[in-house]
């Protein structure tokens, strides 16, 4: 999987100039760049500039749209720009609709593609669109605080993931799936995905979550469930070569460019599932981590390796029980190194 940071430019780069850090990184592939209607008008220069230049070092640029509508189909025209910038062809990934009823979000999202492809037909460009699979609407959170008494009766309610997504996929035959196993996991569905997802799959959204939070840790990734190995496993995805997304809240990155980097590149390490034989409490003491007896069936360690990075069935040297029965795995992290 190649390991793309997702981002919001006049949140992150406001303040700190992300590029050359990338363009540095070992363990960065590239970027998603969040591409609402300010992105794509006040920072359409920085755009085509990070496009230009990531695409001249073989790193990935891609987009995350916003929901399109007639009002805002501005958002591709812009576009045109990019698309040459990124080397001829770009992703791009975008939300479902949303109406009062997922019934209504399933109408309303084949309204907004035909929009969409019919515009891109239109101006001639390379875009790959990928649809991203949602989870039940927890809270007001994902809407602006002024509209939200209109969407305040439908909170809790589900909306198009996994388990219904097919009935769009299955009407456009170039339409990709972004899977945000993040969604997956807060719905509580099971992980089994479709032949048509399976084969659709092009880009995975990875941050922590649980079956209380699809964003449990604001934009960390050391969950053990959103490791390479586990998403691939899990979701039968052995042999998926296509990008991994770490979605980056502002509360995520550090004080500095450097320090958010290196944030970034060990999260993408232990993603990655590789092993680190240390591992520190926050006492300081240094202890080596437990070794699988046989193929872990949660990590997918083989017998004599480490675990993978936080593996709930790795054995803790301080209590001699699982991490997941223990009270100790808040209280280590993974000793990394290069």
């Amino acid at each position: 999987m190649k390991y793309l940071i997702g981002y919001i430019p006049s949140e992150v780069d406001a303040a700190r100039d992300i590029l050359p850090y990338v363009m540095a990184s070992e363990e960065i592939d590239g970027v998603e760049v969040n591409f609402s209607a300010s992105e794509a008008t006040e920072w359409l220069d920085y755009n085509i500039s990070l496009a230009e230049q990531l695409t001249s070092m073989g790193k990935v640029y891609q987009v995350h749209l916003p929901v399109i509508t007639q009002e805002s189909l501005f958002v591709l025209g812009q576009l045109k720009d990019l698309v040459p910038a990124a080397g001829g062809r770009i992703n791009a990934v975008v939300h479902h609709a949303l109406g009062q009823s997922v019934d209504e979000d399933l109408v309303l999202t084949v309204d907004m593609l035909d929009q969409i492809y019919d515009y891109l037909h239109k101006n001639d460009l390379n875009v790959d669109v990928h649809l991203e699979n949602l989870n039940v609407i927890g809270s007001l959170d994902i809407f602006p605080e002024e509209s939200h008494e209109k969407w305040r009766p439908i909170v809790g309610r589900e909306r198009i993931n996994i388990n219904r997504i097919d009935e769009i996929l299955g009407k456009y035959p170039s339409l990709k799936l972004c899977l945000d196993v993040g969604h997956v996991i807060a719905d509580k569905l099971d992980f089994r995905l479709t032949t048509l997802q399976k084969e659709r799959v092009g880009n995975i959204h990875i941050h922590d979550a649980d079956e209380r939070s699809d964003h449990r840790r604001n934009g960390s990734c050391t969950d053990i469930r959103l490791t390479d190995a586990f998403v691939k496993s899990v979701f039968n995805l052995e042999n998926y070569r296509g990008y991994g997304v770490i979605e980056v809240a502002k509360v995520h990155l550090g004080s500095s460019t450097a320090e958010s980097i290196n944030i970034l590149e060990k999260e993408i390490r232990l993603i990655k599932g590789k092993h680190y034989s240390d591992i520190v409490f926050t006492d300081g003491v240094k202890m080596e981590r437990d070794k699988a007896l046989e193929i872990c069936a949660i990590c997918g360690a083989s017998a004599g390796e480490y675990h993978q990075s936080y593996c709930e069935q790795e054995i803790c040297p301080l209590c001699g029980k699982y991490l997941k029965d223990c009270n100790h795995m808040e209280g280590y992290h993974v000793e990394i190194s290069k």
